[in-house]
């Protein structure tokens, strides 16, 4: 079972708690029946090695047997996030060729009307409960374990085929990367349609620990989730940076939650140097769905981080490159793209070739026959070794015949001790817009922008939000994002005696009563 990520449940103590979910309990050895007797049945259905299996299931003790069981019989299991649109369900279920749907009753409504589904919370047939062994099915290291899906450029989502050798390999650097033991309780805080579930989950259970699942109305809300992290006893996390921008470390200060992991956006500095205190380590780390959940890490510490949270060093296993648009390395400071090698590439994208071949390329400075993903994320190496993520590669824009990097003033924005998060649109294809979170003084930050970068790229309108909206994955959900606004800025006025001067000059030509140092022409 070595190599297979259904083969984390062996070897534990079949009695030991590996989930809890409001109140109810699985144990190791229960788990592994019921997920058992539901491959049994998949197998009889015809499912099997080749096939996916689309599971339309909310958080619950459902989800994780029927994610054990797709696998056992040899097939792949791909999430339907109930959370999503119907047209996004059905599309998600025909692109991977689904064989079957598992779902529960209260879900089925959400359900592509041709997909054939089997309900969960219905008993099982009578033929397959007193079948608690696996399937004799031959599973492979490298056959695919699951296939999830990703936003796509063009607007249509992407499938991302990952075998059971990448998945079990980061589940093996979790648990060195936290020590995790038996005793360890981990929250379920990922949403299990995003690869971070792959370490709430899998890694969890490689370790022998128990997973304490929730509710998404609790992980959502701050005050409820810190009451979980409290009243389970948590010592280990998913934190992504949106989550922990809501939450007050404070209050987890003494508590037994030991370590956390973020990933999925940058982690702004006031973050990383919020969440560090005595018997607690945070971890920033980086890795696309494509490379296998997380490939690199970066351990915050008490020394606070200035410029940018790095993300880290490659983790053991994975290799990662800076290059030039030549696929040449760049030196110790200069930006490229990021492309990651090594155990984690997984096979591409599924049923798109020709997508494959454009982010999926051989890799000139690695063993022979081996690939790298080039990310399409700016990075570049610090002096000190580790990795500095600069944004994404594709959000290079033209504005007013200026070349502008949205991801470099975000950076320079975030660097500001007052801002908690932020992003950067262009609105009307005219017009920079900052959105952000925290409690900068607005003139500040403009002098801020202004001393560090040109004027072309300061953005236009500074907009305040208690927080950015977000997507059901934790990412930043742009379409939310409100309509700037002429109220959303406020009068600057002039400070020195030139900007007074060409103040006057403007409201005498313009017969207006007021010049604000932010206006322009």
């Amino acid at each position: 079972m070595k190599g297979l990520l259904h083969g984390v449940l062996a070897g534990h103590d079949p009695e030991r708690v590996a989930i809890r979910f409001q109140g109810a309990e699985l144990s190791y050895g229960e788990l592994d029946r019921r997920s058992s007797r539901l491959a049994q049945r998949l197998r009889r259905h015809g499912i099997g090695p080749g096939h996916i299996v689309g599971l339309l299931l909310d958080r619950g003790l459902h989800l994780p047997v029927a994610e054990l069981a797709v696998m056992k019989a040899g097939a792949a299991w791909s999430m339907l996030d109930p959370q999503l649109p119907p047209a996004r369900l059905a599309y998600q279920t025909r692109d991977a060729d689904a064989w079957l749907v598992l779902t529960t009753t209260d879900l089925t409504p959400l359900a592509p009307e041709d997909a054939p589904l089997w309900q969960l919370d219905q008993p099982e047939p009578p033929a397959v409960t007193s079948e608690p062994d696996p399937p004799d099915v031959d599973v492979r290291p490298e056959d695919p374990a699951y296939l999830l899906y990703t936003s796509g450029s063009t607007g249509t989502p992407k499938g991302i085929l990952v075998p059971h050798r990448n998945a079990y390999a980061y589940c093996r650097n979790a648990v060195a990367q936290f020590a995790s033991t038996p005793d360890d309780r981990v929250a379920q805080v990922a949403n299990p349609a995003f690869d971070a579930s792959i370490f709430d989950y899998y890694a969890t259970w490689l370790a022998g620990a128990t997973l304490v699942s929730a509710p998404r109305e609790v992980i959502v809300d701050p005050e409820a989730l810190t009451g979980l992290l409290e009243d389970e006893r948590i010592t280990l996390a998913y934190l992504p940076p949106a989550l922990l921008g809501l939450l007050d470390p404070a209050r987890l200060v003494g508590s037994a939650l030991r370590g956390a992991f973020s990933a999925g956006e940058a982690l702004p500095v006031a973050q990383a140097n919020r969440w560090v205190w005595a018997g607690f380590r945070l971890h920033n780390s980086y890795g696309p769905t494509e490379t296998t959940v997380v490939v690199t890490d970066y351990v915050c510490s008490e020394t606070p981080v200035r410029g940018s949270t790095p993300i880290g060093v490659p983790m053991p296993g994975h290799r990662a490159y800076v290059l030039d648009r030549r696929l040449r390395p760049t030196p110790i400071g200069v930006a490229g793209e990021l492309h990651i090698a090594g155990t984690g590439v997984a096979y591409g994208y599924h049923n798109r070739p020709g997508m494959t071949a454009r982010s999926f390329l051989a890799d000139p400075y690695g063993p022979p026959g081996h690939r790298m993903y080039a990310t399409g994320d700016l990075a570049r190496w610090r002096t000190d070794g580790t990795l500095e993520y600069l944004g994404r590669r594709d959000r290079q824009v033209q504005l007013r015949g200026q070349r502008v990097e949205l991801g470099e003033i975000e950076h320079t924005i975030a660097q500001h001790p007052d801002v908690r998060q932020c992003t950067v649109q262009v609105h009307n294809d005219t017009q920079l817009v900052a959105y952000l979170t925290g409690h900068p003084d607005l003139n500040h930050l403009r002098r801020h922008l202004a001393d560090r970068l040109p004027t072309y790229m300061v953005p236009t309108t500074l907009i305040t939000l208690p927080e950015l909206p977000l997507t059901p994955n934790g990412k930043l959900d742009t379409a939310r994002l409100p309509e700037p606004t002429p109220t959303a800025t406020e009068h600057i006025a002039p400070t020195t005696h030139t900007e007074q001067w060409l103040a006057d000059t403007w409201q005498n030509l313009l017969n207006i009563d007021q010049i604000s140092t932010t206006d322009n022409f």
